[in-house]
């Protein structure tokens, strides 16, 4: 799989419009826009990076499930550079 810059960019930006998640985290899907497996390996890809706080089980090389709790520190940089690009 290649990443997708302007996937990884939309994930982030739901996350970070999303109210603070104390107890309750993110699922994150686009509704067909991507298959889920394609946005599961995405956010999987941001939670080794450090850009998101998450949780995912895997079964082999298939993430079964995962769930976002918030942007990390550098996952806030990461969307503010990346929003600035885009102007």
């Amino acid at each position: 799989m290649e990443r997708d810059f302007e996937l990884i960019r939309k994930i982030l930006l739901v996350v970070e419009e999303a109210p603070p998640q104390h107890i309750s985290p993110l699922t994150i899907s686009f509704n067909g826009e991507h298959e889920q497996a394609v946005v599961n390996e995405h956010v999987y890809l941001l939670i080794q990076r450090g850009l998101l706080e998450g949780k995912y089980s895997n079964m082999g090389a298939s993430i079964t499930s995962i769930v976002v709790f918030r942007l990390t520190w550098e996952g806030h940089d990461f969307i503010k550079v990346a929003k600035e690009e885009s102007l």
